[in-house]
């Protein structure tokens, strides 16, 4: 068990430990520069098109499965952040929930050296599983990579933002990706919701709202 105390959350970077460099992969996004938003170098506000924005997330999810070479479901999140040098850390978030009184699903720190995702123990597998790709969703959208920056970024739970819904994007495409959610769905005569989300290893709510917006019927017992 990690206790992350909020102490640890805001210095955490600055222990001296490694975790294996993040692979340069970037290149495969080297074409997608036409960016949902542009920063500053404090990262103090955002500019953004919602049409631009939604395209980039899934464009950029299935293109890192695509790298990946992940042809099968349900997506194993886990060999993921390891390809990727990130590591996974559950966490005891009690005494941060209780400092500004929300519950926090998940907190992802990254430096030159390290990228960290650290998501709330006491979750269930599923909604642990939606946070880690949720916090992938900040670390490709919202995260730079000057190498000169530590950066934190905490997922309370219920709060909503622009950033906060284009990690959801990005979490949606990655676990449950449109081609393989469509192909299931039709070789099912009775596409319950619930065999589809067990299918997946996502919650039934994940998957409502996924098939939702694929436009795909489903039967909810």
């Amino acid at each position: 068990m990690t206790l992350l105390s909020t102490y640890t959350l805001e210095n955490k970077l600055k222990d001296d430990y490694q975790v294996p460099k993040i692979k340069n992969f970037f290149n495969i996004f080297k074409n997608l520069h036409f960016m949902c938003y542009t920063r500053d170098k404090h990262r103090k506000g955002a500019i953004s098109m919602e049409t631009t924005a939604k395209f980039d997330e899934i464009t950029r999810a299935s293109h890192l499965l695509n790298y990946l070479k992940v042809k099968s479901f349900p997506i194993n999140v886990d060999e993921i952040c390891e390809s990727l040098g990130i590591s996974i850390n559950p966490s005891d978030f009690r005494e941060i929930e209780a400092t500004h009184q929300h519950k926090i699903s998940g907190a992802l720190i990254t430096s030159k050296d390290s990228n960290d995702i650290f998501v709330n123990e006491s979750d269930p597998p599923v909604r642990r599983r939606f946070t880690i790709a949720h916090e992938l969703g900040h670390y490709f959208l919202h995260h730079k990579r000057d190498g000169e920056n530590e950066i934190t970024t905490v997922s309370f739970r219920g709060k909503s933002n622009r950033e906060e819904r284009e990690a959801d994007l990005f979490a949606a495409e990655l676990l449950m990706p449109e081609s393989m959610v469509r192909e299931r769905h039709s070789k099912m005569s009775l596409p319950l919701l619930w065999v589809l989300a067990d299918n997946f290893n996502v919650s039934r709510i994940a998957m409502r709202k996924r098939l939702n917006a694929l436009g795909l019927r489903y039967i909810e017992l």
